[in-house]
C-alpha cells in the first residue's frame, strides 16, 4: 500500500509540474509584456528600480532573470550575426527562465521588434521567430 501510495504521488507531481510548465508561456507574457514594473521622472526618464535604465536591454534581463529566478544570455553584433535583435540594437541580452524561455520585454516595450515578449525554446512553433530575432543559439553567451 505504501508503495502505491508513493508512486501516485510521484505521478501527480509530474502532472502538476506539466500542466505548471504548460502554462507558463502566457503567464509570463501577461506579467513582463508591460511597463508596470519601470517608473518614470523627468530628471532620469524610464528606469527599473534597483536594475538601471528602461531602455537598456540588460537591466530587463537581469530583472527577470532575478524575479524568476532565471539566466541572462547575452551576444554582440559581430558574435550573432544572423540575430535582427544584434543587427539592430549592436548586441542583447536576455533572460530565459525555467531553462526554457525567452523573457524579453525590451523587444516589444522598448525596440519594437515583435509583440510578444515571451518565446519557448522547446516550441517547434517559436524556432523561426527565435533564430529570426535571436540567430544562431550556439553564439548565446551565459552571462549569469
Amino acid at each position: 500500500m505504501g508503495a502505491l501510495v508513493i508512486f501516485i504521488s510521484m505521478i501527480r507531481a509530474i502532472i502538476l509540474e506539466h500542466l505548471h510548465t504548460y502554462n507558463r508561456v502566457q503567464e509570463l507574457e501577461t506579467k513582463y509584456n508591460n511597463d508596470y514594473y519601470c517608473e518614470y521622472d523627468e530628471e532620469n526618464g524610464s528606469s527599473i528600480p534597483g536594475y538601471g535604465s528602461g531602455v537598456e536591454c540588460t537591466s530587463y534581463a537581469h530583472y527577470i532573470a532575478d524575479k524568476e529566478n532565471g539566466s541572462v544570455f547575452g551576444f554582440f553584433e559581430d558574435e550573432n550575426p544572423t540575430s535582427e535583435i544584434a543587427q539592430a540594437a549592436g548586441g542583447h541580452d536576455f533572460a530565459i527562465v525555467d531553462g526554457r524561455y525567452i523573457v524579453d520585454p525590451w523587444i516589444s516595450q522598448v525596440e519594437t521588434m515583435s509583440e510578444r515578449c515571451v518565446f519557448d525554446l522547446n516550441s517547434l512553433e517559436d524556432q523561426p521567430i527565435i533564430k529570426k530575432l535571436y540567430g544562431d543559439r550556439s553564439r548565446w553567451k551565459k552571462m549569469r
